[in-house]
C-alpha cells in the first residue's frame, strides 16, 4: 500500500512539475509577458532567472524518474568534505589531500553489492574536446611560455604529455587509484584551462545526469533493507578554492538543486570568513529544504579541556550561527577523521581479518596512532585489538548519530525526499510565479476613466512635443545651412589664392625655361660661329649672348639650322635640369599645403562661432520649452525619472578638399626628345675646312637624343584644386 502511495505520488509530481515547466518555458518565449527585470516583494523575477527555474524543476523530474534523494555534501576546502564521505560510505572512494579535488560535482551513489567502488563518466565528450582545444592551443610557443612553473608540478606534467599525445577520458574507472587519478586530473585540468585562457565546460555539467558518478555500497547500508528510492551523495566543489571564483556560483547552483543538504563545518574555524559564505547560502535555502538540513561540526576531536560540549555546539550552530536555519537536533559535532579510520580498519577486518601492510597503506598508519597510541606497532598485529581499538575509536567519533539520523534514514526515505524535494521547489517557484503574475494584473487594472484621462493628457503633451521637435529642427537646419554657406565661401577663397600662386610659379618657371633655352642657343652659336680676325673668342660669345638675350620671341623660328624646343604657349614647362624642376614642384607643395591649413583653421573657427551661437538660441528657447512640457509630465505621472531630451546635432567640421603631398610628387616627368646637330666632316675636306675655321663649309647634320624633365602645370592645378 505504501509503495503504491509513492508511485502515485511520484506521477502526480511530475505531471505537475511539466505543467510548470511548460508555463515557464511559454512566459520565456512570449513577447511582452517577461521583461529584461522586475521586483517586487524581494523577488527577482526576469528573463534570465526563468531557464534557471526551468533546470531546476526538469532536474526534480529526473530524480523522480529514479526517485532519487541527492544529498549534498557542501562546505569550505579544507573542513573535511571527502573525509566525511569517505566515512559515510565505509572506504575510501574521495583522495584525503591538502589541495582541492573536486573540479566538478561528483555524485557518489549507494550501490548495493558493488564492493569496489566503479567511476562512470557518460559525459566525457566535453572535456575530451576541451583536452583537443588544449592540444591545439599549447602548440603555441607563446602559450607554452604563460605556463611559467606550472610544468614543474609533476601531476601537470603528466597531464601535459597526455594532452600532447592527444589521449582522452574514458567512460569507466574501476578501484580507487583509478578514481583519484581521474579527479586530480579533473582538477589539473580546471587549472591549466585557467592558466591558458580556455573556458572549462562547467556548463555541460550542471544537471544530476550529466555529472560523474561513483558506484559503491555504503558499509552501513549493507545490513539494510532495499528501499524505493535510491541515496546519492553529491560531492560539491568549496567556495573559497584560490583562483576559482566560479565554485561559489556553482555551489549556489547545486543547493538550489539538491533534495536535502549535509554542511560540513570546522570546529575550529566556526566564525571564519570562508564557512560564512557557505552559511550565506544555506540560509537562502532553508525554507525550501526544511526539514532536509543538516550539519556536521568536524573536527571536534580537537575540542580542548576549555572547549565547548557538544550540547553547547549544537545550540550555538542552531540559534547564533546560523539564526534557526537548522534544528538544534540536526546538528551532529562529529570527528570524520575517527570515523573515517575506524571504518575503514573495520571493512578490512570484516574482509581479511587483518589491517593491510602499514609501510604500503599509509592509513593503517594513522588508524594505529589514533586508536592504539604511540605503541601501535605491538598491537596492530592482533585482531582482536584491532577490532576492538576500532569499535571504540568508532564510538569516540559520535559519527553514529547522524549516520542514524541522516544517512539510514535518507536511504530508507529516498521515494518519499524525493516527493517532498520536488514539492517543495514546485510550491517555492509558483509562489514566485503567482507574485510576478498578481503585481503584472495589478498593474493592468486600473480605472478605465483613469486610463483614458491619462491618454488624453499624453496626447496633447505629445503635440507639444512634437511642436518643440519641429522647431529645434528648423533652427538646426538653419545653422547647418550657415555653415554650408560659410564653407564654400571660404573654400573658394582658398582655391582662389591657390589658384593666383599657380599662375605666379608658372610665370617664374617659364622665365627659368626661356633662360635655359637662350643659353642653350648661345652656347651653340658661339661654338658654330667663324671666326673673325678682328674679333676675339670673347668678343663673338659676348655678342652671340647679347643676341640670344634680345631676341624677340617671335623671332625664334627663323634661328638657322637649329631645332626649335621651347614653345611660349605651352602650359608645360621643360627643364633640362631635373634638381631645379622638383624644386620648384616642392615651392608649389608647400604653398598649396599652407594654404590649405589656413583655410581649414578660419574655417573651424567659424563653425564653432555658429554652433556657439546656435547653442546659445537653442537653450534659451528651446530648452525652457522642453523643460516645462517635461514638468508637467513628470506631475500627473508621478515619475521621477521622465525626461524629454532634444539635443542639437554635433556639425562635423569641413575639411577644404586640397590636396599636394602625395599627387605632386609623380609631376616631373623624366624624357627623352630627338635633336639635330652639326659636326666637322670626316676626311680631307673636314680638315681643310677646319683648317680655315669656316662657317658654312665642311659641316653635315647628324641625329643625337637629349633628356629633359617637363611639369605639366594644368594636371598640377586639376589635382591640386578637384
Amino acid at each position: 500500500m505504501h509503495e503504491k502511495n509513492i508511485d502515485l505520488l511520484c506521477e502526480e509530481g511530475q505531471r505537475l512539475l511539466k505543467v510548470e515547466i511548460d508555463c515557464l518555458k511559454k512566459m520565456q518565449d512570449q513577447q511582452g509577458i517577461v521583461v529584461d527585470a522586475f521586483k517586487g516583494d524581494g523577488q527577482t523575477f526576469d528573463k534570465t532567472s526563468l531557464p534557471k527555474y526551468v533546470e531546476i524543476l526538469e532536474g526534480e523530474r529526473t530524480k523522480l524518474q529514479n526517485l532519487e534523494m541527492v544529498l549534498a555534501v557542501v562546505g569550505t576546502m579544507k573542513a573535511g568534505k571527502s573525509t566525511t564521505i569517505n566515512a559515510i560510505v565505509g572506504t575510501e572512494v574521495l583522495p584525503n589531500r591538502n589541495r582541492p579535488m573536486t573540479a566538478l560535482p561528483t555524485l557518489i551513489r549507494h550501490t548495493p553489492g558493488q564492493i569496489d567502488p566503479v567511476l562512470k563518466f557518460a559525459n566525457n565528450k566535453p572535456i575530451n574536446d576541451l583536452m583537443r582545444e588544449l592540444h591545439s592551443v599549447l602548440t603555441n610557443p607563446s602559450a607554452k611560455a604563460s605556463l611559467g612553473g606550472l610544468s614543474d608540478n609533476p601531476d601537470m606534467a603528466e597531464l601535459l604529455t597526455l594532452i600532447g599525445n592527444k589521449a582522452t577520458f574514458k567512460t569507466e574507472y574501476f578501484g580507487p587509484e583509478k578514481i583519484f587519478w581521474f579527479l586530480k586530473s579533473l582538477n589539473d585540468l580546471v587549472r591549466l584551462s585557467q592558466e591558458v585562457g580556455v573556458d572549462f565546460p562547467f556548463q555541460d555539467y550542471d544537471k544530476v545526469h550529466e555529472m560523474p558518478v561513483i558506484e559503491v555500497e555504503f558499509a552501513h547500508l549493507r545490513q539494510m533493507k532495499a528501499s524505493k528510492g535510491r541515496l546519492t551523495l553529491l560531492d560539491t566543489p568549496g567556495p573559497n578554492e584560490a583562483g576559482q571564483p566560479h565554485l561559489r556560483k556553482m555551489l549556489k547552483e547545486q543547493l538550489s538543486k539538491a533534495s536535502a543538504v549535509l554542511a560540513i563545518m570546522d570546529y575550529t574555524q566556526l566564525k571564519s570568513d570562508a564557512d560564512a559564505e557557505v552559511r550565506g547560502e544555506l540560509q537562502d535555502i532553508a525554507s525550501v529544504a526544511e526539514g532536509r538540513i543538516y550539519a556536521l561540526v568536524n573536527k571536534f576531536d580537537q575540542k580542548d579541556r576549555r572547549g565547548d560540549d557538544a550540547e553547547t555546539v549544537k545550540s550555538y550552530v542552531a540559534t547564533s550561527l546560523m539564526e534557526g536555519a537548522f534544528r538544534k537536533e540536526d546538528v551532529f559535532p562529529v570527528s570524520s577523521k575517527w570515523a573515517y579510520l575506524a571504518n575503514r580498519a573495520l571493512h578490512e577486518m570484516r574482509l581479511h581479518n587483518r589491517l593491510p601492510d602499514p609501510d604500503k597503506e599509509a592509513w593503517v598508519a594513522d588508524f594505529g596512532e589514533e586508536a592504539m597510541g604511540r605503541r601501535w606497532n605491538s598491537k596492530i598485529g592482533d585482531p582482536k585489538e584491532v577490532q576492538d581499538a576500532a569499535s571504540k575509536l568508532w564510538e569516540d567519533s559520535l559519527f553514529k548519530e547522524p549516520i542514524e539520523s541522516v544517512v539510514r534514514t535518507a536511504h530508507a526515505r529516498a521515494a518519499a525526499y524525493a516527493i517532498d524535494s520536488a514539492a517543495a521547489k514546485l510550491i517555492d517557484i509558483a509562489d514566485k510565479l503567482n507574485n510576478f503574475l498578481g503585481l503584472r494584473e495589478s498593474a493592468l487594472s486600473k480605472n478605465a476613466s483613469e486610463l483614458k484621462k491619462q491618454i488624453t493628457a499624453l496626447m496633447k503633451d505629445a503635440e507639444s512635443v512634437k511642436n518643440a521637435e519641429q522647431q529645434a529642427i528648423a533652427k538646426a537646419n538653419d545653422m547647418l545651412s550657415n555653415i554650408d554657406s560659410q564653407s564654400k565661401k571660404i573654400f573658394e577663397g582658398t582655391k582662389a589664392k591657390v589658384k593666383e600662386s599657380l599662375k605666379d610659379y608658372f610665370r617664374e618657371g617659364k622665365k627659368m625655361e626661356k633662360d635655359q633655352f637662350f643659353a642653350k642657343m648661345g652656347h651653340r652659336n658661339a661654338g658654330r660661329g667663324r671666326k673673325k680676325k678682328e674679333s676675339s673668342v670673347e668678343d663673338k660669345k659676348s655678342s652671340e649672348g647679347f643676341r640670344s638675350i634680345f631676341l624677340p620671341w617671335p623671332l625664334l623660328n627663323s634661328i638657322e639650322q637649329e631645332e626649335v624646343d621651347f614653345d611660349p604657349e605651352s602650359k608645360i614647362l621643360k627643364f633640362d635640369d631635373k634638381k631645379k624642376a622638383k624644386d620648384l614642384v616642392e615651392r608649389i607643395r608647400s604653398t598649396v599645403e599652407m594654404a590649405a591649413k589656413v583655410g581649414e583653421v578660419i574655417l573651424i573657427k567659424s563653425v564653432q562661432d555658429l554652433q556657439t551661437t546656435f547653442r546659445e538660441d537653442f537653450s534659451k528657447g528651446i530648452d525652457s520649452m522642453v523643460n516645462t512640457i517635461a514638468k508637467t509630465i513628470k506631475e500627473r505621472m508621478n515619475d521621477d525619472d521622465f525626461r524629454i531630451s532634444l539635443a542639437p546635432p554635433a556639425p562635423r567640421f569641413p575639411s577644404l578638399n586640397i590636396s599636394s603631398s602625395d599627387l605632386l610628387d609623380s609631376m616631373v616627368k623624366e624624357k627623352t626628345k630627338t635633336v639635330t646637330r652639326q659636326r666637322r666632316k670626316e676626311g680631307a675636306w673636314g680638315k681643310v675646312c677646319r683648317w680655315f675655321n669656316t662657317d658654312d663649309l665642311g659641316w653635315e647634320s647628324y641625329q643625337g637624343t637629349e633628356d629633359y624633365f617637363e611639369i605639366d602645370m594644368p594636371k598640377i592645378e586639376e589635382s591640386v584644386l578637384s
